[in-house]
């Protein structure tokens, strides 16, 4: 076991420098004062009457002005067409509501909607129950002017006093990490929907979602891998300014939920880079798991490797941490290295029992 432990140590060990030393690549800077392209940002949603009134008032707080909304209602059964019509009757934003089709339901079927309804040719999209930065249009803006096709940004979550809060927080800054690191080294393994910008033609040519508009999440993921296939450059906004606060699961349920659902569509991709990546966290994690138990009972050899792990994720936590001010996180790491293992091995659990549902709608795991 010992030497199993190492390797997968050693490769856990060099994925994550790798991709640390893509984040830390210093990004193409975007020279161009002269912004006069339009935007469309598409917002799928569906039941998120709670959310609408505070997205709406970050998109009024946008410093780029040159921007139409399009909110495409995915069959919501709570109150959101009416509170986001009232909310727009107030509103100063150029803003459109798009009800679905009765025979198209799904996220990617909203986008779809979103651009076939696009005015302009350059796409951002975001979700619904998120918070931009007051700069985050004028990120992508400068992007686009640089004809920077597709554009991905940092997603982090919303912060909360509770333990479950800085879990969820401290895989949301891992992840955003790796989505740039990655990326920046065009070896990109992940990216979000919620802070994603590209051009319209773009989409139109490579039809992301043409052969998987029947599994209900992916949206994202299914457009990066073609992205990968077609071989198009992919520009990283990695500074805080293109920020996307997002909304964490409130339960650990939800959080369960979550993490299966977003775990399920890895092998449908035809890029396996995401999937060859969590299987190495995984199993990496789950090795620490017995390392610990045999470090009580055998040799001192087994520390070395708790010891080497907590090195990796130190380093690569508080980097991405100072880089997105999220410095308290840091204090928390150590106990939640040590129950991370556990929360991995309860999804994987999960993920045989669990009967997975979105937006209230069940997904099937085998879809």
């Amino acid at each position: 076991m010992i030497f199993i432990s190492f390797f997968f140590l050693t490769l856990y060990g060099i994925v994550f420098t790798i991709i640390l030393s893509g984040f830390l690549k210093k990004n193409k800077q975007n020279c161009t004062n002269d912004l006069e392209l339009h935007i469309n940002v598409i917002i799928p949603l569906r039941n998120e009457e709670k959310n609408i009134n505070q997205l709406i008032d970050a998109f009024e707080r946008q410093s780029y002005k040159k921007v139409s909304y399009l909110f495409i209602n995915d069959h919501s059964t709570d109150n959101t067409a009416e509170v986001l019509k009232e909310k727009l009757a107030k509103s100063i934003i150029d803003a459109h509501l798009i009800n679905q089709h009765p025979n198209h339901n799904g996220k990617k079927s909203a986008i779809i909607t979103g651009i076939k309804n696009a005015r302009h040719s350059w796409i951002v999209t975001t979700d619904a129950d998120t918070i931009p930065t007051e700069d985050w249009l004028s990120q992508f803006a400068s992007a686009f002017a640089n004809n920077n096709l597709f554009v991905i940004g940092p997603v982090i979550n919303t912060t909360k006093k509770s333990f479950l809060s800085k879990l969820q927080n401290i895989e949301a800054i891992m992840l955003a990490g790796m989505s740039i690191g990655s990326a920046k080294l065009n070896i990109p393994v992940v990216c979000s929907g919620a802070n994603l910008g590209y051009h319209k033609s773009l989409f139109e040519e490579l039809k992301p979602y043409k052969d998987n508009l029947q599994i209900p999440s992916g949206d994202d993921q299914f457009f990066l891998d073609k992205i990968i296939e077609s071989k198009t450059p992919i520009h990283c906004l990695d500074n805080n300014k293109a920020l996307v606060f997002t909304q964490a699961p409130a339960t650990y349920k939800e959080l369960i939920n979550q993490s299966i659902r977003w775990s399920s569509k890895n092998s449908k991709l035809k890029n396996k880079r995401s999937l060859y990546l969590s299987g190495i966290v995984f199993i990496t994690n789950m090795l620490l798991l017995l390392n610990i138990f045999f470090s009580l009972l055998f040799s001192e050899i087994q520390l070395v490797f708790f010891i080497l792990k907590f090195i990796i994720d130190f380093v690569f936590l508080s980097t991405v941490s100072f880089k997105y001010n999220r410095f308290s996180l840091i204090l928390f790491s150590p106990l939640i290295y040590l129950l991370y293992p556990i929360h991995l091995l309860i999804i994987f659990v999960s993920s045989f029992f669990l009967s997975v549902k979105w937006k209230e709608r069940p997904i099937e795991q085998n879809e």
